[in-house]
């Protein structure tokens, strides 16, 4: 034990086990403790095993703790049989100074049959000091069965002093039945030159009706000259019918020189009897000089 190789402690405390309350698991094993290789911490704390309420368990390896290759695992966990007040925790990291090759999961649940209110976080990343290759993964749910208030939201980026290659992902969903209140929002840049930005946003609300749909994309590439910019715009209420439909498309190409931009608008009402159709189209070239305005109705 002075040189704490092979050590190995177990511990537990229980009371009453036919109803197992109270009861308390503490396990440590460790190899050379002064260099800490290889260390690992298990402890499990129960109420009422039948019912298996309030129990938790943490798990700790970790090789080297001067270089802190580590790894932390936390499971909580309230009523394992409706499982609610699930949580995991996952923490993997390798050289925390330099803080490579970390990762931290988070998974929360409540009632995993019903699957509410669950939610999933996890972080990635290699180099914090550069921050180069973050990852962020957030996943929060109610009621899977259902599908109501889904929300999932990634976040990408490599080099965010240059924060080059960022990539923004929010779902957001309610009742996938029947699929209403879903919002999908996606945003590609690079900041410093703020090429290939790419945003997309998709409303909607009752599938099956498809009534109050709305689509954006915006992709733009070298923002500081604003080439290449397109935001297209989709909305519609009641696809089945097909009643308040609209369509915007924006084109252009150097807005500072704003040639040849371009912008369509779509106005329709019930297009199976077509009334009142409307088609909007305005074409315009170099702006500031305002020659080849044409506008077509």
């Amino acid at each position: 034990m002075e040189n704490s190789s092979h050590g190995e402690i177990i511990t537990w405390r229980t009371h009453h086990m036919e109803n197992s309350s109270h009861g308390e698991l503490f396990m440590w094993r460790t190899h050379r403790m002064e260099n800490s290789s290889r260390g690992e911490l298990i402890t499990w704390r129960t109420h009422h095993m039948e019912n298996s309420s309030y129990g938790e368990l943490i798990t700790w390896r970790t090789h080297h703790m001067e270089n802190s290759s580590g790894e932390l695992i936390v499971w909580r966990t309230h009523h394992v049989e409706n499982s609610s007040h699930g949580e995991l925790i996952t923490w993997r990291t390798l050289h925390v100074e330099n803080s490579s090759r970390g990762e931290l999961i988070t998974w929360r649940t409540l009632h995993v049959e019903n699957s509410s209110p669950g939610e999933l976080f996890m972080w990635r990343t290699h180099r914090m000091e550069n921050s180069s290759r973050g990852e962020l993964i957030t996943w929060r749910t109610h009621r899977m069965e259902n599908s109501s208030r889904g929300e999932l939201i990634t976040w990408r980026t490599h080099h965010m002093e240059n924060s080059s290659r960022g990539e923004l992902i929010t779902w957001r969903t309610h009742h996938m039945e029947n699929s209403s209140y879903g919002e999908l929002i996606t945003w590609r840049t690079q900041v410093e030159n703020s090429s290939y930005g790419e945003l997309i946003t998709w409303r909607t609300h009752h599938m099956e009706n498809s009534s109050r749909g709305e689509l954006i994309t915006w992709r733009t590439h070298h923002l500081e000259n604003s080439s290449c910019g397109e935001l297209i715009t989709w909305r519609t209420h009641h696809v089945e019918n097909s009643s308040h439909g609209e369509l915007i498309t924006w084109r252009t190409h150097h807005l500072e020189n704003s040639s040849p931009g371009e912008l369509i608008m779509w106005l329709n009402q019930n297009v199976e009897n077509s009334s009142p159709g409307e088609l909007i189209m305005w074409l315009n070239q170099n702006v500031e000089n305002s020659s080849h305005g044409e506008l077509i109705t």
